[in-house]
């Protein structure tokens, strides 16, 4: 991309939407870095005066960890505080301005009304554009990319309307084919983080409860009752133990579907049993120990 900044900000936001950022990191990193670094030394700072770009290179800068202030987007505002309503003409400048109002703290008034604002344009502007433009709006309204797993929204990527003035977007399908195809263990690995961190930090009892009687009687049609993040994560789950199950069958026909089936059931009974053991502070699980 060459020293094209808005071309490496659309590249980073790409590969972080089709969750392959991860063999990139140290290249975002760095180039992340000289961003900020030039925004910090730079008079009237790096960001230049278009909505989009700002909301956008905003946005990935704090979710690399780099603190930039939220008076970044203070020339868009009046004395009142309030965001010119000649914006809410840019539409990509919305959805990456709401994007960006997810990243704000307690006591970020600018960002606060940047949330409320773009969001009311959004809502408002939905049933007014092209069905392309509209799905990714819903999309984003519904689930900012701040506060969703990737992994079980970057099939939606390529139709997005987001991406499509990128030529190399080609060549990244191509990639994202064999990564798909090729990424069964890796996708097993990181589900089994993702099932951790739903017993252990997002799911209620209750959900819980229904989430593991699903797994264990295999019922899809059973997770209709389960927040959205819960349902993504079951297909995911459902969906790749079935695939694995078939492909070993047709080369070896032998389908280790009851193996795998009971592996995820003692996982999912095992979670609930470390957390209770965790707080009650005896240490080491021994029940998931043994699973």
């Amino acid at each position: 991309m060459g020293e094209n900044t808005l071309r490496c900000l659309y590249m980073i936001d790409a590969v972080q939407r089709l969750n392959i950022d991860y063999h990139f990191q140290e290249e975002i990193e760095a180039f992340l870095r000289r961003q900020y670094v030039n925004s910090s030394t730079i008079p009237g700072g790096y960001y230049g005066n278009d909505i989009h770009e700002i909301a956008l290179c905003f946005r990935l800068l704090r979710q690399q960890g780099f603190f930039v202030p939220e008076e970044v987007f203070g020339k868009f505002t009046n004395k009142e505080g309030k965001f010119n309503q000649k914006l809410g003409e840019n539409i990509k400048g919305m959805v990456d301005l709401y994007e960006a109002s997810q990243l704000g703290i307690i006591g970020e008034d600018i960002l606060a009304e940047a949330g409320e604002f773009s969001g009311q344009v959004l809502k408002e502007k939905v049933d007014c554009i092209d069905n392309l433009e509209a799905m990714f709006v819903k999309r984003t309204l519904e689930h900012p990319f701040h506060k969703s797993f990737p992994m079980f929204t970057a099939r939606n990527f390529f139709g997005d309307f987001h991406g499509t003035n990128n030529t190399w977007l080609d060549s990244l399908k191509e990639v994202v084919k064999w990564i798909s195809i090729c990424g069964n263990a890796c996708t097993i690995e990181r589900s089994l983080k993702f099932l951790n961190d739903i017993f252990d930090v997002y799911g209620t009892l209750d959900e819980l409860t229904i989430f593991t009687e699903a797994v264990c009687r295999w019922d899809i049609t059973a997770i209709e009752q389960l927040p959205d993040y819960m349902k993504a994560c079951f297909r995911v789950l459902y969906n790749l133990t079935n695939e694995i199950s078939s492909k070993v069958y047709q080369k070896h026909g032998w389908n280790p579907i009851d193996s795998l089936l009971n592996a995820w059931k003692s996982l999912c009974k095992a979670f609930p049993v470390e957390a209770k053991w965790f707080a009650s502070g005896r240490g080491a699980c021994p029940v998931l120990r043994n699973t």
